[in-house]
């Protein structure tokens, strides 16, 4: 094979500047725009309210674009602020999330979490433990067990403060998770158990293996985990102390979500 080289001077030299000229024009061109855009922008940026700046620092939210909210199994972009706010709120201290996945739920978490609080993640799925490694957060634990398998060493002895069920969608499963882990919460704590609503609207073909509509009937609505509602109405039924409220829609495509907490005596005044 021949080998060409480009000597100084001659015909090859202005060959190479003949070609490369469109690209330096093309620079030149594109830094006439690029440059006054990056100055409106910038300037833009800077006429902006501080508050509004502090307020975007605050709350970031660009995470939520990992979340969908027409998808069956994980939580729904709404339902992720929803959890995110939530746990700015009542700040809780201890997490433990049965359910790792894809590891957004987790993230959700942590972007809202306070410094000092910690999420401990339950998963026996490869794929989830070979996710969590690229979470590279002090305050998260992934822990590669199934949720039946919970200790309390598991958690550092921790008292938990928000529990959220959203691994097995089994009935039984969820009961002998919920009786191990009862005994490890806070006196305020919160337990939410995801995909207890019903679907409405148009469907687009998605279902469950276990799924069924409500009465036979498409607009009553089509349970897509009918373990995870059983689950609640068990402790309901079965378990004094907590009360519940559901988180659920019939105008929009929703997963649903129920939360728990023990009821006390009426607030000290």
């Amino acid at each position: 094979m021949r080998r060409f080289r480009i000597r100084s001077g001659g015909v090859a030299r202005s060959l190479v500047e003949v070609a490369y000229r469109p690209l330096l024009v093309t620079k030149s061109f594109m830094n006439k725009i690029v440059s006054p855009a990056q100055s409106w922008i910038r300037l833009a940026i800077d006429s902006l309210p501080s508050d509004l700046l502090v307020l975007r620092k605050t709350y970031p939210l660009g995470h939520l674009m990992c979340f969908q909210d027409y998808v069956a199994g994980p939580i729904q972009r709404d339902e992720a602020l929803l959890l995110y706010a939530l746990v700015k709120t009542v700040d809780p201290k201890t997490i433990v999330e049965f359910g790792f996945d894809r590891g957004h739920s987790a993230i959700n978490f942590l972007k809202a979490m306070s410094s000092g609080s910690r999420l401990y993640s339950y998963d026996i799925s490869d794929v989830s433990m070979r996710l969590s490694r690229k979470i590279h957060d002090k305050r998260f634990r992934f822990i590669f067990k199934s949720q039946t398998d919970f200790e309390y060493s598991d958690v550092d002895n921790r008292l938990v403060d928000l529990v959220f069920f959203d691994a097995s969608h089994d009935f039984h499963l969820n009961v002998a998770t919920f009786e191990k882990v009862k005994r490890c919460l806070s006196e305020r704590a919160l337990i939410i158990v995801h995909d207890t609503g019903a679907w409405y609207g148009k469907l687009k073909g998605l279902r469950t293996p276990e799924g069924y509509f409500v009465d036979g009937k498409a607009r009553a609505g089509y349970i897509h985990r009918p373990d995870e509602r059983r689950f609640v109405n068990y402790i309901r039924a079965n378990m004094e102390g907590f009360d519940q409220i559901h988180l659920h829609s019939t105008s929009k495509f929703r997963h649903g979500l129920t939360v728990l907490q023990r009821n006390v005596d009426a607030l000290p005044l």
